[in-house]
């Protein structure tokens, strides 16, 4: 019955690709097979000493980066983070999640789900109620049904709205990011020795400041913790 019922529904509306925009077939989910195909993937957690790690371990120390796709000028594949972001496509943020997680798995062997917890970076509480949902969160949701990694409770939080990433330089991407994050103290995540990983989770990742300043804040409390950070997608 629910089947058919998903049936009539692509019928009256059609579901289509989120990249390219052509009517899904069958089976397809999100994004069609061909742009499946094409998708620009980073193969980061292949690469240990990958472009992202590179960018990020000099200024946060942080022992592994992933990301899914490259961000690149013109590339249809941007679409991905700009609905998930600006357009609520929250469904496309959960499915990439799951891809990415399971990527992590990949690249993690090593890491049990007991001894890890994901950190997606927060909103500011005023951009959240505006655009109703943290697009961070979203993705981190999407790790997190495909690792069973759990998500910690808010252990960082916004307390600067800042001006987006994406509308200002290289050089002033700092000035804007620092001092944005602050410790919730009583988070049980600074006191559970038995957490020893922390997966810190974005949309994108352009110079890397975001996700050194909240970082910045984990290792001040846990300067023993390993850092990972993971994105759905890298500017190179």
């Amino acid at each position: 019955m629910i089947e058919y019922l998903s049936d009539f529904l692509d019928f009256l509306m059609p579901r289509k690709c989120a990249v390219c925009g052509r009517e899904l077939l069958y089976g397809e989910k999100i994004v069609c097979l061909r742009c499946n195909s094409d998708m620009p993937l980073t193969f980061f957690w292949s690469l240990r000493d990958n472009g992202m790690h590179e960018r990020l371990y000099g200024r946060t120390g942080i022992c592994h980066a992933v990301a899914l796709f490259f961000f690149r000028n013109g590339s249809d594949f941007n679409n991905l983070v700009y609905k998930i972001k600006y357009s609520g496509r929250c469904d496309i943020g959960t499915y990439l999640g799951k891809i990415l997680g399971k990527r992590l798995l990949e690249s993690c062997r090593d890491i049990t789900p007991d001894e890890c917890r994901l950190v997606p970076i927060p909103l500011h509480p005023l951009k959240r109620l505006k655009r109703g949902y943290n697009q961070s969160m979203v993705i981190t949701e999407g790790i997190r049904s495909a690792t069973g990694i759990r998500i910690a409770a808010n252990p960082v939080l916004r307390k600067r709205n800042t001006v987006s990433q994406t509308s200002i330089g290289i050089e002033e991407k700092w000035d804007n990011i620092s001092g944005a994050f602050i410790a919730r103290r009583s988070s049980g995540i600074w006191k559970d020795l038995s957490i020893k990983h922390i997966i810190v989770v974005d949309d994108v990742v352009t110079s890397g400041s975001t996700m050194e300043a909240c970082c910045s804040v984990i290792k001040s409390l846990r300067p023993d913790i390993k850092i990972h950070a993971a994105s759905i997608a890298f500017v190179e």
